[in-house]
């Protein structure tokens, strides 16, 4: 089997290069950005930025939909509130992503299968 390619994307709903024309949640909405992973042939996301419990959560969702393996940082990652955060980070996430963890522990498991 050969080794997945991954990817690390920092979700950022102001992006200008991503998102030229002004703001929008899911990362993949009118962007390249599912041809540019594929191009590359990346399989496995690792997730992290703003806003947990909208933009990086319809992101992941979005990946997911596409075939993307997902991880999403727990701890690299804020919300419109701690409360928001924790909500997403704790309840939603583990429902539509493959992994949930934090920076240190994925860090760990990657350079162990280094």
């Amino acid at each position: 089997m050969a080794t997945p390619t991954t990817a690390i994307v920092l979700v950022d709903p102001y992006n200008e290069f991503l998102h030229h024309e002004g703001k929008i949640y899911p990362g993949f909405a009118n962007t390249d950005l599912n041809y540019q992973l594929r191009q590359r042939g990346v399989t496995h996301l690792v997730m992290a930025g703003m806003i947990a419990n909208t933009c990086l959560e319809s992101t992941a969702r979005d990946a997911r939909e596409l075939g993307f393996h997902v991880t999403l940082l727990s701890d690299a990652t804020a919300g419109f509130s701690t409360e928001a955060k924790d909500a997403a980070t704790n309840l939603i996430w583990p429902l539509i992503v493959e992994n949930v963890t934090t920076v240190g522990d994925w860090v760990r498991e990657s350079e162990s299968k280094a």
